[in-house]
């Protein structure tokens, strides 16, 4: 089984996008991706704004300034690896522009509904996610700074061949694939990729740090100059990835191929070698007390209080029923067919599960904007334009 962190990747997923019209966007697969991009991106970027403060949107009290909104869209061209983009360049046209201030003003709007729930930065639950996400975002932001980490590209071509490499079925062509299926192999590409580039970042910090491996007990053991990356480390990290991204385990992993299971593992310790490799750099440079980080650290919030409020109080009422999953099985039964069994229906499960949040986080956007009042200043986003 071909395993990818974001998502996985393979020929049963490719065929589903490329026949299902209803599977959404690919920036909505994720459930709440749009709403907090340092928690799904695997590196993000904090830009101070060029434009001066000015007011861009009211929402009843509530008030979002160009400065606001420009980090906001920097945040997009950062999880695009297109630091030094032009926003116009990345995203295609103004109306997309408009998009994104759409999905801005959501998130505002779900701010305000987490603050009636008592969701806020003093829950304590919340505050233990911050502190977990706080140092990998002084990690990422530290990281943003290093060219090669900036501007990732990924051809037409590399997409193509990548997909080339990956089918099961040769009667399906790289240009007959629907847009989302392009959209998740442009995904993957970008993340082998960024792979590439932290195995030679690694290689090339051995000039400066001690970085040894155990080859024989305790294999997936490491070292970083004094600091140790425990075995049960990487194997908590790679149950969560798991548990998160395919809905298994990674003993399950292991009892069905240890071959996988010790690659997966041993993927995990180099992320994590990684990790502390920047982490050290990022605390000798005492990083964390930068204006960047100190001016990001209210976003991060903001993104857990959104993510955590959808997780709470729209995921769990999203569950699909027994009749709906086995409905999807019966209208897809000639491709579910010859799948295995209990991998069909994570797949129906999670994807249904889905849906069913969108749908409900919809809901709420539609109820909760019509109930305020919102004013767009076009003549301060003209000017973002």
């Amino acid at each position: 089984m071909y395993y990818c962190f974001h998502r996985e990747v393979d020929n049963f997923q490719l065929k589903f996008y490329n026949k299902v019209n209803s599977i959404r966007n690919i920036h909505e697969v994720t459930l709440t991706a749009y709403l907090r991009p340092f928690l799904c991106i695997t590196f993000s970027l904090f830009f101070t704004s060029s434009l001066s403060s000015q007011r861009l949107v009211t929402i009843n009290k509530d008030v979002i300034t160009t400065t606001e909104f420009q980090q906001y869209i920097n945040l997009q061209k950062a999880s695009a690896g297109k630091k030094n983009a032009d926003i116009r360049d990345l995203l295609g046209n103004e109306d997309e522009i408009n998009d994104l201030l759409e999905k801005y003003i959501d998130q505002r709007i779900i701010l305000t509904e987490a603050a009636k729930k008592g969701y806020n930065s003093k829950n304590k639950a919340i505050n233990e996610i911050f502190n977990e996400q706080k140092d990998m975002l002084v990690a990422q932001l530290f990281l943003a700074d290093k060219k090669e980490f900036s501007d990732i590209s990924v051809s037409e071509d590399e997409i193509s061949a990548f997909y080339e490499k990956v089918k099961k079925d040769p009667s399906i062509k790289y240009q007959q694939l629907a847009p989302q299926a392009k959209q998740q192999l442009h995904q993957e590409v970008l993340s082998q990729k960024y792979e590439g580039l932290k195995a030679a970042y690694i290689k090339a910090s051995e000039k400066n740090f001690k970085i040894r491996r155990n080859q024989i007990e305790d294999f997936f053991v490491a070292y970083v100059n004094e600091s140790k990356i425990k075995q049960t480390e990487v194997s908590e990290k790679l149950n969560e990835q798991l548990v998160l991204v395919h809905n298994t385990t990674a003993e399950q992993v292991k009892l069905r191929s240890p071959a996988d299971y010790k690659m997966l593992m041993e993927k995990v310790r180099e992320e994590l070698i990684f990790n502390t490799i920047v982490n050290l750099e990022a605390a000798a440079a005492k990083f964390e007390n930068s204006i960047v980080v100190k001016n990001a650290l209210p976003l991060l919030m903001n993104s857990i209080i959104a993510d955590y409020y959808i997780r709470e109080e729209i995921v769990k009422i999203s569950i699909p029923t027994d009749e709906e999953i086995n409905e999807d099985y019966k209208k897809n039964k000639a491709m579910y067919d010859k799948e295995d069994p209990d991998r069909v229906e994570r797949f129906i499960t999670q994807k249904l599960q889905e849906e069913k949040t969108q749908r409900n986080l919809r809901k709420m956007l539609r109820y909760s904007r019509n109930e305020a009042v919102i004013k767009i200043y076009d003549t301060e986003l003209q000017k973002i334009k």
